[in-house]
């Protein structure tokens, strides 16, 4: 191909897909939201320049989110992700666009890409979100709770340590005014100082 356009006179080039026109990189992820709708794909992270992150961690909650569902026209997606794109928030390479499938809805919602969990959990905390994403084990990292269902742990009642495994009573029954242990050990130790 190459000798072909080098006998009408062109040079061969590449395209950049950070130097994308904005409405290509628009169709783009409207198709990612279109597939997500459609039950395609569970969700996506993206930023301006079209990467998709597959390490570190994602934080939600810089702007609020927006809920996306099948009465929305092609028209009204393409302009909310046009808004997006151009937004001064995706400046920050940092953020990225993230979407994902909730109660038959996509969820769209700017998020910040960090590499640590622990500065990512802090980060989600103090903004009020329920949870982060973990894009390297593509799973949600819940800190709504302090244990996740499963997980064994102890209470104080009425002077005695008391075990359980956390479920989906727990949930319902938690108190966050209540002390809550890991380890046998925490909740005696903690109990001893209470009688102290």
């Amino acid at each position: 191909m190459s000798a072909n356009l080098k006998s009408i006179g062109m040079k061969k080039s590449t395209i950049s897909i950070a130097n994308l026109p904005l409405h290509t990189k628009r169709a783009v992820i409207v198709g990612m939201i279109q597939d997500v709708l459609g039950n395609r794909k569970s969700g996506f992270s993206i930023n301006v320049k079209l990467h998709q992150p597959t390490e570190g961690y994602a934080v939600g909650g810089n702007r609020p989110e927006v809920r996306v569902n099948g009465a929305w026209s092609v028209q009204l997606i393409q302009q909310m992700v046009e808004d997006l794109l151009t937004s001064d928030l995706l400046s920050d390479p940092l953020m990225y666009i993230g979407g994902w499938r909730e109660a038959g809805e996509c969820v769209i919602d700017v998020s910040t890409i960090l590499q640590d969990r622990d500065e990512a959990i802090r980060l989600g905390r103090d903004r009020g979100e329920r949870a982060i994403y973990d894009l390297n084990n593509q799973e949600d990292i819940s800190f709504e709770f302090p244990f996740e269902e499963g997980d064994d742990y102890y209470t104080i009642e009425n002077g005695k340590v008391i075990y359980s495994c956390w479920d989906d009573i727990s949930e319902m029954e938690y108190d966050p005014n209540e002390k809550y242990f890991a380890t046998r050990e925490e909740a005696e130790d903690f109990l001893k100082s209470m009688r102290a």
